[in-house]
């Protein structure tokens, strides 16, 4: 009976320790393709950041590039320039928060502040009416100023059907924002993310 119950004790340990490390590979794998979907993002931001038609911060001119992308990107739902008040100079999407609402947003704010790519928390978009993160980069004069912001908005159901397509039904993968939201949650996403 004692080798019986060592048996089943060995066995569950065992098994218990596959599936730790099962989660492990699975939370390490999640953290590591939003890595990448990140620095993918923030290298396209840096190269749109030097475009002529981008730093022109010119409503009237607007670089093409910004028409087509999250056309060709859907998990972006919108691609936009802002310039150091919040106004909009030009944006994917047609309808987009006046400057005076924009320059207020906790990402248009940070993302001037901080002078470098950064990832914001969960955000509701009226425009869109999505929740995403914002992607922003900080676009400088000749001298090194900030003059306005790049604005990538990740939507973030999409993001979540690239990065967690498969995860098991007894696993419950989250990635949470600063703020303590979910970004991405793999089971009821559109009743979690955002809260």
């Amino acid at each position: 009976a004692g080798a019986v119950v060592y048996v089943i004790a060995d066995a569950s340990r065992a098994s218990l320790q596959q599936a730790e490390d099962e989660l492990g590979n699975l939370a390490a794998t999640t953290a590591k393709d939003v890595a990448a979907t990140l620095a993918e993002s923030e290298r396209f931001l840096l190269v749109l950041a030097q475009r002529p038609l981008v730093r022109a911060l010119d409503p009237g001119r607007c670089d093409p590039i910004i028409a087509e992308f999250a056309k060709l990107h859907p998990v972006y739902s919108n691609l936009a320039i802002r310039d150091i008040h919040g106004n909009s100079i030009c944006s994917f999407l047609l309808r987009v928060a006046p400057g005076s609402t924009a320059a207020k947003f906790p990402w248009f704010q940070e993302g001037i502040r901080r002078r470098e790519f950064l990832a914001g928390d969960a955000f509701h978009g009226d425009a869109s009416g999505r929740w995403f993160s914002a992607l922003t980069y900080p676009l400088l004069d000749d001298r090194g100023a900030v003059i306005g912001v790049l604005a990538m908005g990740v939507d973030l159901l999409e993001l979540q059907r690239r990065i967690l397509p498969a995860v098991p039904k007894d696993v419950v993968v989250s990635v949470i924002d600063r703020q303590g939201r979910f970004l991405m949650r793999s089971a009821d996403p559109a009743q979690w993310i955002g809260k």
